[in-house]
């Protein structure tokens, strides 16, 4: 057991420490890329929106586009099956927001789910960069004009961005607030070392032309979700060095926390239901390789506590803890403090027990 211990440890410690250094390699990457742009580029772009049931979400979407510093060329609202008056209450915003130019569509009854809205809304748009979002979304103020200098800048086929959550009150909410920086770090990290493993289509920038070499999101259409890996995957496919991780306080895109644990797990299912159904060997076996870390910790944790030897077992945590201290904070210009990661440990190893039990939340 010391050997599967001392093993599990050293190489969860490992992969962190070198994921935290890989992102501030990164980190001047990016600086050095853009620090020299001055003109804003003149490529037009399209904000592809696909909703179902937003109506809460809608205005401030609206706003937060509207504060931004560089305003999209088009900005498509794709409405799917929504049966809270979204589109009649989007109609009504429309005299506010004149400044934006919106289109409104609507999937008909043949049409169904994201892919399809997205699929709507980019072969409708007259642009050369399209940025996808989600409806519950606000965004720093240069979200936009960060993306657009970065595509004139480099030469780059998709730029992904970070995804954060919005501070939440309850614990579970605070938990997904940490888990996202780990997780936004962690993908960057491995775009870094060259296989991409995760995106967030809520921050999703690509150019149509390749998006229609691909062929859209047909290779995975019959799969209800990951509308946002996939295409990272064949955009990579084409070519890998045209594939760019963006993270800049510029670029990033706010959401709100799933509210209540039964919806966090049912979220964490659907994200897990996709593994096995990626075309790179390294995207399916890296949560599996990431969980087996956790389990030979935790079982060392225990094992190490039931034979009373707490010092091993003390160590082993705060190793653990460090590391996840690393990638969590991280280019956060808000560190999370070790104690508060450290008491949510028992739900990370608790959780992915019970998902197995859970139905998933489909996205439509």
């Amino acid at each position: 057991m010391e050997v599967v211990a001392f093993f599990a440890i050293f190489i969860y410690a490992a992969f962190y420490y070198a994921c935290s250094f890989a992102i501030r390699l990164k980190i001047k990457q990016n600086l050095k890329l853009n620090e020299n742009v001055q003109a804003i580029s003149s490529l037009k772009t399209a904000i592809i929106v696909p909703y179902h049931n937003e109506v809460d979400n809608l205005q401030s979407l609206l706003v937060s586009i509207a504060e931004q510093s560089k305003l999209p060329h088009q900005l498509f609202l794709i409405n799917d099956h929504s049966t809270d008056n979204s589109l009649a209450y989007l109609k009504s915003l429309l005299p506010l927001f004149s400044q934006l130019p919106i289109h409104l569509l609507s999937l008909n009854e043949e049409q169904k789910g994201k892919k399809a809205a997205l699929t709507l809304g980019i072969e409708t748009c007259a642009a050369d960069i399209v940025i996808t979002t989600d409806a519950d979304c606000t965004f720093s103020e240069k979200w936009i004009e960060t993306i657009v200098r970065h595509f004139e800048n480099v030469e780059a086929d998709m730029v992904c961005g970070a995804v954060a959550y919005n501070s939440g009150k309850t614990w579970i909410e605070q938990y997904q607030k940490i888990e996202s920086r780990a997780l936004v770090n962690t993908g960057e990290a491995m775009h870094f070392f060259g296989l991409p493993v995760m995106c967030n289509g809520a921050n999703l920038a690509f150019k149509k032309t390749v998006w229609q070499g691909v062929n859209g999101y047909q290779s995975n259409i019959k799969i209800a979700s990951g509308d946002d890996i996939f295409l990272m995957h064949e955009f990579y496919k084409r070519d890998k060095h045209k594939v760019h991780f963006l993270t800049t306080p510029n670029n990033t895109v706010f959401t709100k926390p799933t509210k209540g644990v039964s919806k966090f797990l049912a979220q964490r299912k659907r994200w897990l239901s996709k593994n096995g159904k990626y075309q790179f060997w390294w995207a399916n076996l890296f949560p599996i390789f990431i969980a087996l870390l956790n389990l030979a910790i935790v079982l060392s944790v225990f094992y190490y506590l039931w034979h009373r030897n707490w010092w091993l077992a003390m160590v082993i945590l705060i190793v653990k803890n460090v590391a996840d201290f690393f990638i969590v904070n991280v280019n956060n210009p808000k560190p999370v403090l070790a104690m508060k990661i450290l008491l949510f440990q028992p739900w990370q190893w608790l959780y992915p027990l019970i998902l197995p039990f859970v139905k998933s939340d489909w996205k439509r």
